[in-house]
């Protein structure tokens, strides 16, 4: 094939250049409000790097917040590349955040080094900024967003949008959230009875889930025997049905521990 021929197919197997700006308010906010999830930074990192060669990576938020300011040695392992955006006024905070972003995005469009932007938002104030580094830069943009809060301008400009978390990290999720609070419930009551339908009901009440999606996970729980149903006898012979964990598979299984 010659010289031009090698090249070509070296240059064709290389990882596209590019760097990931985060609007972590977005990501960890919007998650736990519509989810009670957490940010799983490792592993968003880690698919990143399987795509792209990461020049650099920020994260925006203000980090006054105690639920962002938590996560900060997680963000620490992949980057040091931390924005605070903190803002005294009492007005705007978020718009704050979003222009502070925006001109970090814009000053490094002006470095031709890269060959994609990665976007962590669902505002759809960075429609513009997507536009102008896919048509006037011609760079790839991929988006990421929080399901449900992901503005539909923003998606129609983007070169690719990706909503998180998966259907499969969701029902997950639930599942352990359940778990959480049956463990919890055991460890710090003395003499526990956690009901079927009114453990459902509170989980899904305190974390602003739907019932019925709680109760599905509940129920995928008992299938894997994780979770199972005995009676707990009283005196004159009275019984209730309550919920308890099984310990040894949960153990056996590398769920315990993660808890």
């Amino acid at each position: 094939m010659g010289l031009f021929g090698i090249r070509k197919t070296e240059k064709k197997g290389k990882k596209p250049k590019a760097a990931a700006f985060v609007d972590f308010e977005h990501w960890a906010i919007s998650l736990h409000k519509n989810y009670a999830m957490k940010p799983d930074i490792r592993t968003w990192y880690k698919e990143l790097t399987q795509n792209y060669d990461l020049v650099d990576v920020y994260f925006f938020g203000d980090f006054s917040n105690p639920y962002m300011r938590a996560e900060i040695t997680k963000i620490r392992e992949i980057t040091t590349g931390i924005i605070d955006t903190q803002n005294t006024s009492a007005h705007h905070k978020k718009d704050f955040t979003d222009f502070i972003m925006l001109d970090h995005i814009y000053q490094r469009s002006f470095q031709d080094d890269l060959d994609a932007f990665i976007l962590f938002t669902g505002d759809g104030h960075f429609s513009s900024v997507v536009s102008y580094l896919a048509n006037k830069r011609r760079k790839t943009v991929e988006v990421f967003g929080i399901l449900g809060a992901i503005s539909g301008t923003l998606k129609n400009t983007a070169t690719k949008t990706t909503a998180l978390p998966s259907k499969e990290a969701i029902e997950i999720s639930r599942q352990r959230l359940l778990l959480r609070t049956l463990k919890k419930m055991y460890e710090q009551q003395n003499n526990p009875r956690p009901t079927y339908l009114k453990t459902i009901q509170a989980v899904a009440e305190e974390n602003g889930i739907d019932k019925d999606a709680i109760q599905k996970a509940m129920d995928v729980l008992i299938e894997k025997e994780y979770v199972y149903q005995t009676k707990r006898y009283f005196r004159g012979g009275n019984f209730a049905k309550i919920l308890a964990i099984n310990t040894p598979l949960l153990k056996s299984d590398g769920i315990w521990d993660t808890l």
